[in-house]
């Protein structure tokens, strides 16, 4: 049986000291912890004091290797989602993976962003990794943004598939014209938001694979680039390419 999704209702105001009306939210996942039903409401740094006790033992034993250079051996680049958690469904010890996250694992292609571009310059060629990963996910709220907008007229100036990534230009043609890996995908039975995930990732790796900054080491043999998607519904990591998905099973 489907849960019925739990609803807030947020106070608005149009200025001090005056309330217009109400608006609902709705919020599917797991409890927050800063909204517990006995009112006490847990914070952060009660996270922190709960570290403290019980998980800093299982950390300390690397400090010795995390106080040295940072070592990884794979850039992973992800979705802003807090329900996405890379060092667990890639088995990773502290300090394998080097982190990037934003909203739609999304390489920019606005020349005037540069965050990625400096954390794989800084990854490929300070640090020496040998894998560059993509990770999108199933239940993706940026691609049901997009999936509900297909032309884009409606975004706001700030929504990152606007133009600085031109996501909508590169991603939503894939997905209309039937691009390999969302034939793959359809065929295994994923909705239209995850199809169109799927595809977003496909994509992120075309692009990693001929950056400039990658394609020297990608022809070389000396990086390899990845595409996932981590299916929240059954916990399982897909992998991903320019033509297909297809489980990660034991080799």
């Amino acid at each position: 049986m489907r849960r019925r999704p739990r609803t807030c209702l947020v106070r608005t105001r149009v200025r001090r000291g005056a309330t217009t009306g109400r608006r609902r939210c709705e919020n599917r996942g797991k409890p927050r912890r800063d909204r517990d039903r006995d009112g006490s409401g847990a914070s952060i740094l009660q996270g922190v004091e709960e570290y403290h006790r019980n998980g800093v033992g299982r950390l300390h034993h690397h400090s010795r290797e995390l106080n040295d250079s940072p070592n990884p051996d794979t850039l992973f680049l992800t979705c802003a989602d807090s329900r996405i958690l890379p060092d667990v469904i890639t088995a990773s010890r502290p300090g394998d993976l080097y982190i990037v996250r934003n909203v739609g694992n999304l390489v920019p292609e606005d020349p005037a962003e540069h965050s990625v571009d400096a954390a794989l310059d800084f990854a490929v060629n300070q640090l020496g990794v040998s894998s560059v990963v993509v990770c999108g996910h199933s239940s993706c709220r940026r691609c049901r943004r997009c999936w509900r907008t297909p032309r884009m007229k409606r975004l706001a100036p700030w929504d990152p598939w606007d133009s600085g990534s031109n996501m909508p230009a590169r991603v939503w043609p894939g997905y209309r014209d039937d691009h390999p890996a969302l034939v793959s995908a359809t065929s295994n039975g994923f909705s239209e938001v995850d199809q169109l995930a799927i595809v977003n990732v496909a994509v992120q790796v075309e692009r990693l694979v001929r950056h400039e900054i990658l394609a020297p080491a990608v022809a070389s043999g000396a990086l390899h680039v990845v595409g996932m998607f981590f299916d929240l519904s059954t916990a399982r990591v897909h992998e991903v390419d320019r033509t297909a998905w297809w489980p990660v099973t034991s080799r």
